[in-house]
């Protein structure tokens, strides 16, 4: 089981305080603006488990994606997606300390995207090979999907 840690943010304070705030809880999401939290979801059992009732943790969960969508979030459910974010045995990617990781080859890719798709490679095994890009994202709400492999999508 991979219990990496996964922020997103858009600056180091804001990442740092979500990880507090994470810390604090013992394990699980929150969303934070400015320093404040303004919702989170306890999983005090080893990270990933609550030690609450399914009902409290759903409604938590709901606050939790009520606040990333106030914030500019347009991923439906995205906490449910960055927790498979870590996981090197599902279809797509997975990003761990090493680096993004194409999960059928489990080489390491370019975490960088750019116009010249052509340019970006994945490196297995000493070997390079173009890149693929999938999101996990099931709407696909959102610019990547311009640049994905829609072979994999």
């Amino acid at each position: 089981m991979n219990q990496n840690l996964v922020v997103i943010g858009t600056s180091d304070r804001e990442i740092a305080g979500a990880v507090r705030s994470i810390e604090i809880l013992g394990g699980g999401f929150a969303v934070v603006l400015d320093g404040k939290v303004l919702s989170s979801v306890q999983l005090d059992a080893a990270g990933c488990m609550a030690s609450r009732t399914w009902e409290s943790v759903r409604d938590d969960f709901i606050a939790c994606d009520e606040a990333a969508t106030r914030l500019g979030c347009k991923i439906k459910s995205p906490f449910m997606i960055m927790s498979f974010v870590g996981l090197i045995a599902v279809p797509d990617l997975g990003l761990t300390e090493l680096g993004l990781v194409d999960c059928k080859t489990q080489g390491l890719m370019d975490v960088v995207l750019g116009d010249d798709l052509e340019a970006k490679m994945v490196i297995d095994a000493g070997q390079r090979a173009p890149v693929r890009v999938c999101c996990r994202c099931p709407s696909h709400a959102h610019d990547i999907r311009k640049i994905m492999d829609i072979t994999i999508a």
